[in-house]
């Protein structure tokens, strides 16, 4: 199975900002399958302080 992946990050000093990430199928695998996660990775001091990261999809094939 193949996947293409395209989106868009911010990184801050203390914040890692996911404003959209989306993960899709190869068509031959599934047609219109996709993920999309968004959301905030909070950190103090580089150590991990909170994750929230949604993930979102109708139709994504992971496994073959």
């Amino acid at each position: 199975m193949y996947y293409s992946s395209e989106g868009k990050i911010k990184i801050n000093t203390d914040t890692i900002t996911v404003e959209k990430i989306s993960l899709k199928n190869n068509p031959s695998d599934i047609a219109n399958g996709e993920v999309i996660a968004k959301g905030n990775v909070i950190l103090d001091n580089l150590d991990l302080k909170e994750f929230d990261i949604k993930v979102y999809s109708n139709r994504f094939k992971l496994l073959s």
